[in-house]
């Protein structure tokens, strides 16, 4: 896996067959605007849920089950949705899917908030139990040290690049210094050009 684009889903695969979720995602905090975006959200048989997700939903920091788990830093267990005024319907009713009951931990990084990740309705049970929320904090650690080592990368590549077109400026400003001619012994000329 070279990519977050790549490990973000197959760990999201991941924590719905441990948790045995029907459904699974990934919100990245927005830092500039304080909201919850989707990132990757994975639902049983059908890929394009994310994709409606991406488009037509942003959860202020606590907003719904997510957005609640994000701004207090803490994980949820929520057995019956229907019964908690924190829930937000918009994800439900953009993409079709009933959510029923959600489990919800928060990615962080030295406190700092990065996102969170969802399980959601578990299949062979009623609810999510203490073991589902253990599993699912270690993907949220999974996907913290993802989402640091990404930021890390991109800016050393960032850095790399701009060194090479320094390089490559200073390389082309050199060329446009005029020759010195020999002024023969005793006759020194110094110069620097950065």
């Amino acid at each position: 896996v070279e990519s977050l684009d790549e490990l973000l889903p197959l760990l999201m695969h991941l924590a719905r067959e441990v948790t045995d979720a029907e459904a699974s995602s990934i919100l990245l905090y927005n830092d500039a605007d304080d909201t919850l975006e989707f990132f990757h959200a994975l639902r049983e048989g059908e890929m394009a849920t994310g994709d409606i997700l991406k488009e037509k939903v942003v959860l202020k920091l606590g907003e719904g089950i997510a957005g609640w788990s994000a701004e207090n830093k803490m994980p949820l267990n929520v057995p019956d949705v229907s019964k908690d005024e924190r829930f937000f319907k918009g994800a439900d009713q953009n993409t079709g899917f009933q959510s029923k009951a959600i489990l919800c931990v928060p990615i962080l990084h030295n406190e700092d908030l990065l996102g969170v990740v969802e399980a959601l309705n578990p299949k062979a049970r009623d609810i999510f139990d203490d073991n589902d929320l253990d599993i699912l904090t270690c993907f949220a650690d999974l996907a913290g040290v993802a989402l640091v080592r990404s930021k890390l990368l991109d800016i050393r590549l960032k850095q790399q690049k701009m060194q090479g077109q320094l390089d490559a400026a200073s390389r082309m400003q050199r060329h446009f210094l005029p020759e010195v001619p020999d002024m023969g012994e005793k006759t020194g000329i110094w110069a620097y050009s950065e």
